[in-house]
């Protein structure tokens, strides 16, 4: 019984370890390990946290599935872990294996594009974006020409950052943003603001200027949707402030969203959800389900088994 007790107690604490709820951007790799599973938020980008424990093992399992299947899935996200890992020279080597064997992947366009700029080489990183972009232009949610327009501003002027050389347009000079876009294509545009955002905001570390004023077109342009994006338009210019984005037009625009913060709640830090944890409730909740299940079902074998001894006890 002190045993049932103690494996009872472990299994709750299991179950109290999850509560998060997720519906935003994810990913699994080939062999199913989970990298990213984010919690979703309309207006307020977070950056992936990654799930996985342990990279070094899950290269090795990803390189011995890619050995038995010759499946270049396997060795693609065999890349990935690499880049993620910094290990840049070596995950190019893989990418270019990939590129020779099964030419003009999108995916594999992609992944040089980014490892190349994480490297600093931006003309490279412009070159397979660019191709990436031609392969597949409606790949992450058609966002993609945003990260081309930065390739481009790090290229040719670099000091000169602009919301038209970025997005191709711009709200105005007044205290809240105006625009000549229609509705739908405000939110396109927002869309794509934040999902390109959510990628940088996983591996580049503020300050950054061109990431401060991508957040600063981010809460301009959330203010033109709804009462939600403007409620959390503060905080974004908060974010673009902390990345080095400061401008007297961006402190007119938080002056004047004063009232709305005071109105309503806000999250003004930048600092991210632990996700890496959170993502750990799932596996905390299925472990302390599946304990407390085989608990109850060998509790209940053990007092029947029990109430059977003692009928023929004399």
């Amino acid at each position: 019984m002190k045993v049932f007790w103690i494996c009872c107690i472990f299994s709750f604490l299991f179950l109290s370890k999850s509560s998060a709820c997720f519906n935003g951007e994810s990913y699994y790799l080939k062999n199913n390990s989970l990298l990213f599973a984010d919690i979703k938020d309309n207006f307020i980008p977070r950056g992936h946290d990654f799930f996985l424990d342990n990279f070094e093992k899950e290269l090795i399992e990803l390189d011995s599935l890619y050995r038995k299947t010759d499946d270049l899935a396997y060795l693609s996200d065999y890349g990935l872990v690499l880049v993620l890992l910094k290990q840049y020279q070596h995950a190019e080597a893989v990418f270019m294996r990939i590129e020779r064997q099964n030419p003009n992947s999108y995916a594999t366009a992609a992944n040089l594009g980014t490892m190349y700029e994480l490297m600093g080489e931006n003309q490279k990183a412009y070159t397979w974006l660019n191709k990436a972009i031609s392969l597949d232009p409606s790949s992450h949610h058609g966002s993609e020409w945003i990260h081309l327009n930065i390739l481009k501003l790090k290229l040719s002027e670099p000091d000169s950052i602009s919301s038209m050389a970025l997005i191709r347009t711009d709200f105005g000079l007044e205290p809240s943003p105006v625009t000549s876009l229609s509705k739908e294509e405000i939110i396109k545009l927002k869309d794509a603001l934040l999902f390109q955002l959510n990628e940088r905001l996983s591996f580049i570390k503020a300050p950054d200027l061109l990431v401060g004023h991508l957040l600063f077109d981010l809460a301009n342009v959330s203010q033109l949707i709804s009462a939600e994006g403007r409620a959390k338009a503060y905080s974004i210019y908060v974010m673009a402030e902390r990345y080095g984005y400061n401008t007297p037009l961006l402190q007119l625009r938080k002056q004047n969203l004063r009232p709305i913060k005071t109105a309503l709640p806000v999250e003004t830090e930048l600092a991210k959800p632990n996700l890496l944890v959170q993502n750990k409730n799932y596996l905390y909740a299925a472990v302390g389900v599946i304990i407390l299940i085989l608990l109850v079902i060998t509790f209940s074998n053990y007092r029947n088994k029990k109430k059977e001894l003692k009928k023929y006890h004399f």
